[in-house]
């Protein structure tokens, strides 16, 4: 016997189906399909919609997705829908019901709205739709994995980008959109990579306990045993030498994170990004900023920009209407600015604190993070996605919030290369399908880029 939850899972995961299956059509026939917060707060009220509508249904076109509906329920859906005085000029109910029921219940319908543009579509045309877009539907359906493989074969990744960046720039022009920063956009500008960072680490900690590990004269060899001979995890590694260097560790951290950097260092994508930072006219912008860096570079380029913003590393900060929240859920340290006790607590970069942070699920971390996830349309630059705790804060808000899109920008790795001689391009692009595919489970889509310098064009065009 299903219980309510087993339900309410049946029922979020047919959605997420018809949704996806309808975006694919709607996207072949030239039109759109919004869902959610993308579609703005007159049509909160429904699943979906299609502004300029689709198949021979005019725009706008309200969407509702309902399994195993009772007649009642449909009725009870439909005055809701007209009690709302929300703008369209027809509307599209999809449920999870054989051909025979459909019609059946399109009479019924019919007779209580008979001057309303009405449509119902059932499981016949989705059956047809899963065939049309088994790419999508695999999502959903291991059985049509087959039929997708021949779909990813083929897959336009440039026409998808395209549409992708489309929703983007609906998103940033309607005060929806937040981005998600990593390594990559700090690397940009000189910052150390995690391992250098870690390097780094290890020879102040050797060079300044010299004396006491070993002669002066041995002070390399020294550094390249503990470089060779430390654990794989960068992450126990750095507990090691937060372990051994206590409470000045923040400090360490700082010396080794701006070792040769110069304040008048900002590369391309940084300036795009503070772009995107700047707000238009009236409108807001971005909704905010999530920055997993613990350096000081994009909040230099806001100074530089104007742009008032507050630095969040503790619960205890809240920006006002006025100032763009900048949230450092990693950790900040400031370039000259004294280290406060608020800094040193702020910072996770060993094993213990990412521990602490993770298993903590009310933490204001996770808890931020999961509320800008859930109810905004999320932008990821500079990141590889392979955080244990940010795909679970993605795992769960495409649980709670079905149809919702993030997108990632990522460097296209499926590109077969010389030393790859009997690799095709069409093996190549089955097997982007298929990451891609795993993305969409965590309601993200990519948008690939050949080169990293390609990245500030598309943040540029996002304002446009």
């Amino acid at each position: 016997m299903e219980t309510p939850k087993i339900k309410r899972q049946i029922g979020i995961q047919f959605e997420k189906l018809v949704l996806g299956l309808l975006k694919a059509e709607a996207e072949n026939l030239g039109k759109i399909i919004v869902s959610g917060i993308e579609a703005g707060a007159e049509y909160r009220f429904v699943d979906a919609i299609a502004p300029h509508g689709i198949w021979n249904l005019p725009g706008p076109c309200l969407i509702e997705i309902k399994i195993n509906p009772s007649v009642f329920i449909l009725k009870k859906t439909l005055e809701r829908i007209r009690r709302s005085n929300i703008q369209s000029k027809s509307i599209l109910l999809v449920i999870n019901e054989p051909q025979s029921k459909v019609e059946h219940i399109s009479q019924s319908l019919k007779k209580y709205f008979p001057d309303l543009p009405l449509a119902i579509i059932g499981n016949d045309k989705i059956n047809e739709l899963k065939n049309k877009y088994p790419d999508i539907a695999f999502l959903y359906d291991v059985n049509i994995f087959d039929k997708a493989i021949e779909s990813f074969e083929s897959r336009d990744r440039k026409k998808s980008s395209l549409q992708y960046l489309s929703a983007l720039q609906t998103a940033f022009q309607n005060d929806q959109l937040v981005l998600f920063l990593g390594a990559g956009v700090s690397l940009a500008s000189g910052m150390p990579s995690w391992s250098n960072l870690l390097n780094r680490l290890t020879n102040l900690l050797v060079k300044e306990h010299l004396s006491v590990i070993a002669s002066a004269e041995n002070e390399d060899e020294v550094i390249d045993y503990f470089k060779s001979e430390a654990p794989d995890s960068p992450l126990i590694t750095a507990r090691i030498l937060r372990d051994s260097l206590g409470d000045k560790f923040p400090d360490y951290v700082r010396r080794a994170l701006y070792e040769n950097y110069k304040t008048t260092t900002s590369s391309a994508l940084v300036k795009e990004i503070g772009g995107l930072c700047v707000p238009e006219r009236a409108r807001q912008g971005l909704v905010a900023v999530v920055n997993y860096n613990f350096d000081e570079i994009l909040e230099q380029e806001l100074e530089r920009r104007s742009v008032s913003y507050l630095v969040v590393i503790s619960e205890d900060d809240t920006p006002s209407p006025n100032e763009l929240p900048i949230y450092h859920p990693h950790g900040f340290l400031p370039f000259k600015e004294k280290l406060t006790s608020k800094h040193r607590n702020s910072l996770v970069l060993s094993e213990e604190a990412y521990h602490s942070q993770f298993i903590d699920p009310y933490s204001w971390t996770n808890i931020t993070q999961l509320n800008l996830l859930r109810n905004n349309v999320c932008l990821f630059v500079g990141l590889s996605m392979t955080d244990p705790n940010l795909r679970r804060l993605l795992e769960i808000s495409q649980k709670k919030r079905p149809g919702l899109r993030h997108y990632v920008i990522l460097k296209d790795h499926w590109i077969p290369s010389r030393k790859d001689m009997n690799i095709t391009q069409k093996i190549a692009n089955v097997f982007r399908g298929l990451e891609e595919a795993s993305f969409a489970k965590l309601g993200v889509s990519v948008i690939w880029v050949d080169e990293y310098d390609e990245i500030p064009g598309i943040l540029r065009s996002i304002r446009k």
